[in-house]
């Protein structure tokens, strides 16, 4: 052989014992006969064993066209055939083709060696004898003749061959030739006449003679009975055909740019403790072996008591790593939260993170007493709680870089060089730095009604008894954007009296202005005039600083939490039994 071809042609096994006997207006349908076949049948309706051909048609694989008229080959001469319905092929039906009947033309090919039999009621086809003959050579160059068509081009792999078992019968006394197809679309046309005399032939031994055992040209494999009569939609899309396929030129496929390997990532998280009803930030540190670029970035969506907060496109260079944050409020009542995390487009889907919510407790001081004494007061130490004020972080970004190249991937059938250019390209990484800073101020002055109160330089002086203002001024400046992080939100205040324990105070923020705060003590139950104030103690040493101390907390970033300690001090000179005194009217 010149080339060399293959087939994916199946026939049917068609397994019958015996045909039932049916009788229509006393017509007898297919009775049965010698080896249980059907070769006799009434005058007016019957088949013969062997009465059987098929039709090739060429078809072009790429449009999935017949590109010449369609050949019928027979064992014997077809000069008896009064009716057939034209050389149309099973794909020009599939395409809309309409039925439609011709009398007295019908001419097909009588061919030698004879065909193997395609309908074959009694037993099994020969399907090894099938495939060699519509596979042979001179078989493909008899149908290249018929076609006129040279047969280099037929094997060329540009097309294949359609081969469709028909039938030759005596229908009403007239003699017909059809494909199974066709004998489908006739049944529907003629109300199912033809299955009620044919039953055997036309739906069962006709379409089940040939079908796929692979999907090709449009069809499907088929898998379903093969030993029962198929219903005339079965017939059309499924059975009644066999395809010969040649070893075709395969083209090189051009290259595909590598797919981006799925990141190979690890996570670092932990627990947090937050205050009630506070802006928070919390965050995890995601480790990468693997390049994460823009083609293949990671997403990771929080959820956070009920709510979903999503951080898209993360990238990270190979053995690097990445922060990722979410700035949320906290509830209003103490509870332990478990935030979860879903990772996408990662080999880690997932990830917890603790989160502990606690009440920011005021234990607010008693009412001093004019009587209240402690003799054996010593200034004790400021406290200091640490001082954190500043933070930095960085944010994964990248660009490609191309690297055009051209690229020689193979050649045609011609011998043609074949060539693409792509690119080779890479992603280029950088950080973008972010940064932000706390500043704080604390003003301690004598209160309102401190009238023996006086201020020597930048020092305050007064007496005991009285009470004191304060007024606390914070500025969280920042280069990153306002999701990233929190203003200072809570101030707690302890005083030297207490030894800076015991008692506190919250302070009120007065003045909000984006990330500039005012803090100040709130209004005193005790004072009255309200006053927003703290009273010092009437027994507080003389030439003694009283002295406040603040403790700024709950300014959140992506990498914790920025706190400040601040003091302010008020030199205690007297208290305020020496500014009574005594006036008597004369």
């Amino acid at each position: 052989m010149k080339r060399v071809f293959s087939m994916i042609l199946v026939v049917l096994t068609i397994i019958s014992s015996s045909i039932t006997v049916f009788s229509a207006n006393g017509d007898g349908n297919m009775d049965s006969g010698s080896g249980g076949g059907t070769g006799s049948g009434t005058r007016l309706n019957k088949w013969r064993y062997g009465d059987d051909g098929v039709r090739a048609s060429i078809v072009e694989i790429s449009t999935q066209k017949v590109v010449r008229t369609p050949i019928d080959f027979s064992n014997k001469d077809r000069s008896d055939i009064e009716y057939d319905f034209g050389k149309v092929s099973k794909i020009d039906y599939r395409n809309g083709a309409k039925l439609k009947l011709h009398r007295n033309s019908y001419n097909s090919i009588t061919i030698s060696p004879k065909m193997p039999i395609i309908i074959n009621s009694s037993g099994k086809n020969d399907l090894p004898a099938i495939k060699r003959y519509f596979t042979s050579e001179w078989m493909v160059k008899r149908i290249a003749e018929e076609a006129n068509m040279p047969y280099d081009e037929i094997v060329s792999g540009k097309y294949k061959l359609l081969i469709e078992p028909i039938v030759y019968l005596t229908y009403k006394g007239k003699r017909f030739a059809m494909t199974s197809h066709e004998a489908a679309m006739y049944n529907e046309k003629m109300n199912n006449d033809i299955v009620y005399k044919f039953q055997s032939i036309t739906h069962r031994a006709l379409p089940l003679g040939m079908f796929l055992e692979k999907p090709d040209l449009g069809f499907p494999s088929y898998t379903g009975a093969r030993n029962k009569p198929q219903k005339d939609w079965v017939i059309k899309a499924q059975l009644g055909l066999g395809i010969v396929r040649f070893k075709e030129y395969v083209a090189p496929i051009p290259p595909k740019p590598p797919t981006p390997p799925k990141p190979n990532i690890t996570v670092d998280n932990g627990n947090y403790d937050y205050r009630a009803d506070t802006d928070v930030i919390t965050s995890f540190k995601i480790n990468s072996t693997t390049e994460i670029g823009n083609d293949n970035a990671i997403t990771v969506t929080f959820h956070i008591l009920g709510r979903d907060y999503t951080v898209n496109n993360i990238v990270i260079p190979s053995n690097s790593n990445q922060l990722v944050w979410v700035k949320w409020h906290t509830p209003k009542t103490p509870q332990s939260l478990n935030i979860g995390v879903s990772i996408s487009n990662a080999n880690v889907s997932s990830t917890n993170i603790k989160a502990n919510i606690h009440d920011l407790k005021e234990v607010t001081p008693p009412d001093p007493k004019p009587r209240d004494r402690n003799d054996n007061f010593r200034l004790p130490m400021i406290p200091n709680h640490g001082n954190n004020t500043s933070a930095t972080w960085s944010k994964w970004i990248c660009n490609w870089k191309p690297n055009k190249q051209y690229v020689v991937y193979g050649y045609d059938e011609n011998g043609n060089e074949l060539g693409m250019t792509i690119d080779k390209g890479y992603w280029e990484f950088s950080k973008i730095n972010y940064s932000t800073n706390l500043n704080a101020n604390m003003d301690l002055v004598p209160g309102l009604r401190t009238p023996t109160a006086k201020k020597n330089g930048n020092e305050y002086e007064m007496k005991s008894g009285y009470g004191v203002n304060l007024k606390l001024n914070t500025d969280v400046s920042y280069n990153c954007t306002s999701n990233d992080i929190t203003s200072a939100q809570n101030v707690i205040t302890t005083f030297s009296e207490f030894k800076y324990d015991t008692y506190n105070r919250i302070l009120e923020k007065t003045i909000n202005n984006g990330f500039k705060s005012q803090f100040e003590f709130k209004k005193n139950k005790y004072s009255t005039y309200n006053d927003r104030t703290h009273f010092t103690p009437i027994w507080y040493p003389n030439q003694l600083n009283y002295i406040v101390n603040a403790e700024i907390i709950d300014v959140w970033t992506p990498v914790g939490m920025l706190r400040a300690n601040l003091n302010d001090r008020i030199l205690i000179d007297g208290n305020l039994h020496q500014d009574r005194h005594i006036s008597i009217m004369k």
